[in-house]
């Protein structure tokens, strides 16, 4: 099949590079404009405009897929199959309707759960034991289309945003070719999904990675986890916004102590919560580099008068 790709993360890039392996022909992608990033907003273009440069694969950038031309363009294209991966807006039901298959979409959910832009994300934070994969046809509500294919995904306790993430790629590639030969010969079957049983993966804003130690130690372990490596969990210490990497819970009360009260000796950094205690192993402050928590304790607690109180 003559297939399009719409994408702009680096987890689409990964499915570019499983796409590549295999029996089907890569004709072109469709990504966002770039944004303004870092000290300097340059502007900065999407990793898979920056993939498709490198690899020399045809990529279209466009900011309005309701203008006339795009849709043109794309008709021109003599698409069988166009494939929706973190793309990042709603793309208008005359395109979606343009390849002679389908638009199909992949989604890191077991659908109609976590539909929207973060559930790899939500799925941690809200300490779910499974995930899964989703192939999908593409209709103009989010995430809503009939499913080809589901597959669950363990998470384990000790899996962060980064290995879950991983894990759900792997998964994907590996039942690409399945799902993109069914389609190509016509053997597949599609089951409507219960709007009745979604859930929502809102966006992850800044705010909502704000610790607050009046939560059970296990609530603040799933937001870490789930928000490594962007924004990351954060709490405030001495004006200072410091961003939580690595931690675990500890099975002890929490010693008296105030939620948010640190205890500490020479490399063990701990802190109460509503319930329970919370582990600290790896954090940094802002604009610097990732640091091990008895380097945070050398340099910022070791000569502190006690208690220390963390907002």
């Amino acid at each position: 099949m003559r297939i399009i790709l719409f994408g702009s993360t680096d987890f689409s890039c990964e499915i570019i590079d499983s796409l590549l392996g295999l029996n089907h022909q890569l004709v072109g992608l469709i990504t966002l404009p770039g944004r303004n990033a870092g000290r300097g907003l340059n502007l900065k273009d999407t990793p898979v405009k920056i993939k498709a440069d490198k690899l020399n694969i045809p990529v279209s950038v466009f900011d309005d897929l309701t203008n006339k031309q795009v849709e043109q363009f794309l008709e021109k294209q003599n698409a069988d199959l166009f494939l929706v991966v973190a793309y990042g807006k709603i793309i208008p039901q005359k395109i979606l309707e343009i390849p002679k298959v389908m638009t199909l979409g992949l989604h890191p959910s077991l659908l109609p759960k976590y539909r929207g832009a973060a559930p790899i994300n939500w799925a941690l934070i809200n300490g779910e034991s499974k995930t899964g994969v989703t192939f999908y046809k593409v209709n103009k509500k989010m995430d809503a289309g009939d499913i080809l294919f589901q597959e669950e995904v363990l998470i384990e306790v000790t899996d962060n945003f980064i290995s879950l993430e991983k894990k759900l790629i792997e998964r994907f590639s590996y039942k690409l070719k399945n799902v993109l030969d069914d389609l190509e010969n016509n053997k597949f079957n599609l089951k409507v999904q219960d709007d009745n049983l979604a859930t929502f993966a809102v966006k992850i804003s800044k705010d909502s990675a704000k610790i607050s130690w009046q939560k059970s130690s296990k609530e603040i372990y799933n937001l870490i986890r789930g928000l490594v490596p962007y924004p990351c969990a954060f709490f405030n210490y001495q004006s200072k916004r410091i961003r939580v990497w690595e931690a675990e819970i500890i099975f002890s009360n929490s010693e008296n102590k105030n939620p948010g009260e640190a205890v500490w000796d020479k490399d063990i950094l701990r802190v109460a919560t509503k319930e329970g205690v919370l582990q600290i192993n790896k954090l940094q402050l802002e604009n610097k580099s990732v640091i091990a928590a008895r380097d945070f304790i050398n340099g910022y607690l070791s000569k502190q008068g006690k208690p220390v109180i963390f907002e």
